[in-house]
């Protein structure tokens, strides 16, 4: 039978689908992950998004969805690698598909990433420079 064997209070970066069908997935900050210990003695790490979805965690789900390691569930999952521009276009299009337009959701990307202290790969780095850089130019050339 599997268990709860912690719950740390971590804020960090997670992923889900907009839509059932969709190929791209949307970023978010879930508060806590959930340390389960299934009957195996395996350790799953489940993320939850925050006080309620915590006191509604159903561990025979999570074990259940944890385990297929395949994130077309309906579920939360914790992102454990460094974002790169490939999965930052990723969010950003989850975002656009579930109804924001394209800065709404560059912006919300942005501030998940932010919130949760994710870490970016180089190549996100570069372009988000030269993103800023652009910027820079356009809001001084319109004063």
């Amino acid at each position: 039978m599997a268990r709860i064997i912690n719950v740390i209070q971590l804020p960090h970066l997670a992923s889900y689908k907009p839509f059932n069908d969709s190929k791209y997935r949307c970023s978010t900050v879930c508060e806590y992950k959930v340390m389960i210990e299934d009957e195996d003695g395996s350790i799953l790490v489940a993320s939850s998004l925050d006080d309620f979805t915590l006191g509604e965690f159903d561990i025979d789900e999570a074990v259940r969805i944890l385990s297929k390691n395949d994130e077309n569930e309906d579920w939360y999952f914790a992102e454990n690698s460094r974002v790169d521009s490939k999965r930052f276009d990723c969010f950003v299009n989850g975002e656009i598909e579930e109804g924001q337009n394209p800065i709404t959701a560059f912006y919300v990307v942005l501030s998940n990433l932010i919130r949760s202290r994710h870490p970016i790969g180089d190549d996100l780095r570069e372009r988000l420079r030269n993103v800023g850089d652009k910027i820079e130019k356009l809001l001084n050339t319109n004063e």
